[in-house]
């Protein structure tokens, strides 16, 4: 695998552990640690849409170049290492896990801008009605949004350092002999 491969895949895959972590930090007690997380995630925007545009592309080329056969995919994927494999799955499992239990929690509602003072929720229960909530059930609102916010791109992420490393795997020459690599 080239380094232009493993610099792409490391950088995707440090970019989704960054944002599993900001998910993460939503599940610390009291008021949010990021603030309203707009902005962190708008710093963390910039490098995460060319990573990911260019993920894709490095996976349709290499799709491409290998004919679309999903049987050379599997085995490019199957030959990574078992310490990336169980990485890659333990950050799959957080990152779902953060997102949906920031589904379980809100009670269908989700939280809007404060006005003078007084805090608003829209209820998606109830047609989309607004309604006052108190100050701490607006920042459990908050948190929980948040914790999608960031856990969603984290996952992207994820699959995207998948969609790299199977693109390096597959783009990578043929030993002499043609001996793949890969398992049997």
């Amino acid at each position: 695998m080239g380094p232009s491969f493993r610099v792409h895949a490391g950088a995707t895959l440090l970019l989704g552990v960054v944002l599993l972590a900001a998910s993460a930090l939503t599940l610390l007690p009291g008021p949010s640690v990021l603030g309203d997380g707009k902005a962190a995630l708008a710093a963390l925007a910039v490098p995460l849409l060319p990573l990911l545009a260019a993920a894709v592309l490095r996976g349709v080329y290499a799709g491409v170049g290998a004919g679309y056969d999903r049987r050379l995919q599997w085995l490019a994927l199957r030959s990574l290492p078992h310490a990336v494999w169980a990485f890659l799955a333990v950050l799959v499992a957080a990152g779902a896990a953060l997102a949906f239990s920031s589904t379980l929690g809100g009670g269908g509602l989700s939280p809007r801008e404060p006005e003078g003072g007084r805090y608003f929720a829209t209820d998606h229960g109830d047609r989309r009605k607004r309604v006052e909530i108190s100050r701490e059930e607006y920042e459990a609102l908050r948190k929980y949004d948040q914790r999608t916010m960031f856990a969603i791109p984290a996952l992207l992420c994820t699959g995207a350092t998948v969609v790299v490393l199977v693109a390096g795997r597959l783009r990578q020459p043929a030993p002499p002999g043609g001996d793949t690599g890969g398992p049997a």
